[in-house]
């Protein structure tokens, strides 16, 4: 999951369109370039192949109007596959007119029998971003986001259900307030999105493994966290394209990304218990040394040597409740200059997540997510570590 920087939530709590093509809130272009097109052909081969996509099998490829030669390309390589094709096509002025009909006293209407059918039926839905210029829509006001919040009770557990990759086009919009070039960032992420999602799906599913049997799981780092909790039982999911489409385990929410790569689990609030401790964060303006007690879950002592009453309003009320794990080598240099890392994703970082946990399938609605992120972490499963130092150590 790309890295937001807080002035925008970074999960979807709501529904978003009448087939619920949810989206991870990420930056987007507003139109393909030639050159953005040809590198992503490849990838597009790359999703199909690893999908596993199969003669008689249904596809719904979702996204704005910025997006579609990158949709009609994946759709070309489906069809190839011999899956069937829909394609499920926003515009702007659509998305303008969803957002004044949130205003209403209900918000989104409840799904209807075939939109349930499409959400269940379909084998893969692959999403681009729904509106192609996000900078020309107000934010959601709070009676709006209530209605969203509403409405999202209805459709999650079809949408839960449903199996959702999210692709993610470099643009230079992701750059804005990060100090990282757009030829930086853009090369970093191109190079992600074409990594090896079956080896990266091999190393999370180690690490489900032993975290799904943990009784105790402990995370601590060179700055001073040390937070024991335990985790929801299947409540662990891995983003990636085979893990995705396999099926073999139960687990709380059917997503990945591209670029992506990254093993999550749902924390059960009550028994986490401990502090967690960051050299750098990001608010409206950069924190260091964020300092963050934890007792039975909740947040308590939030203390930062800058912008300190930003971070103590976005944490308040909030509890311990995800951890994820980064898998994904391309991504681990995606930082700012001061060293604040942009992914989500990045092989052995850890993040731990307050608040919000819905978009993970988890059931915290405490208000919008705040996540800290630990480069150097180390992560014990009743004793056994299985990354050390920011190192995955657990690869079997």
């Amino acid at each position: 999951m790309i890295r937001i920087l807080r002035a925008a939530p970074i999960f979807a709590t709501a529904v978003a369109t009448s087939l619920a093509s949810a989206q991870a809130p990420t930056p987007v272009v507003m139109a393909a370039s030639n050159e953005s097109v040809q590198r992503f052909h490849d990838i597009a081969t790359q999703i199909t192949r690893q999908a596993n996509l199969k003669p008689g099998q249904v596809v719904v490829i979702s996204g704005s109007t910025a997006y579609l030669p990158f949709m009609e390309d994946v759709a070309i390589q489906a069809t190839q596959a011999g899956a069937g094709t829909i394609m499920n096509l926003h515009t702007d002025r659509l998305e303008a007119a969803r957002r004044q009909q949130l205003g209403g006293r209900y918000g989104w209407y409840p799904p209807t029998a075939l939109e349930k059918d499409l959400l269940s039926k379909a084998d893969l839905w692959i999403i681009f971003p729904d509106v192609s210029d996000p900078g020309a829509f107000p934010t959601y006001s709070a009676q709006q986001q209530a209605a969203m919040d509403s409405s999202f009770i209805a459709w999650r557990p079809s949408v839960n259900r449903r199996r959702s990759l999210f692709v993610n086009i470099p643009s230079e919009r992701d750059t804005a307030g990060t100090g990282m070039t757009y030829a930086e960032l853009s090369r970093r992420r191109w190079n992600a999105m074409r990594a090896d999602y079956s080896q990266i799906s091999a190393v999370g599913e180690s690490l489900r493994s032993a975290l799904a049997n943990a009784k105790t799981v402990r995370v601590t780092s060179p700055e001073g966290t040390d937070v024991t909790f335990s985790l929801a039982k299947n409540g662990l999911f891995v983003d990636a394209i085979p893990s995705l489409v396999s099926g073999r385990y139960a687990q709380p929410a059917n997503r990945a990304f591209v670029p992506g790569g990254s093993v999550t689990g749902i924390v059960v609030e009550s028994s986490a218990n401990g502090k967690v401790r960051a050299a750098y964060d990001q608010c409206t303006l950069p924190v260091r040394d964020e300092a963050i007690d934890v007792h039975q879950g909740r947040a308590e002592n939030v203390h930062t040597a800058s912008d300190e009453a930003c971070v103590q309003k976005a944490l308040k009320g909030l509890r311990l409740s995800a951890i994820s794990i980064g898998l994904n080598p391309a991504l681990t240099d995606v930082r700012t200059p001061a060293g604040m890392p942009l992914e989500t994703a990045g092989e052995g970082l850890v993040a731990i997540y307050f608040g919000d946990n819905r978009f993970f399938g988890g059931s915290n609605n405490d208000g919008p997510v705040w996540y800290v992120p630990l480069t150097k972490a180390t992560v014990s499963v009743d004793g056994r570590a299985i990354v050390r130092d920011g190192q995955i150590v657990d690869r079997r």
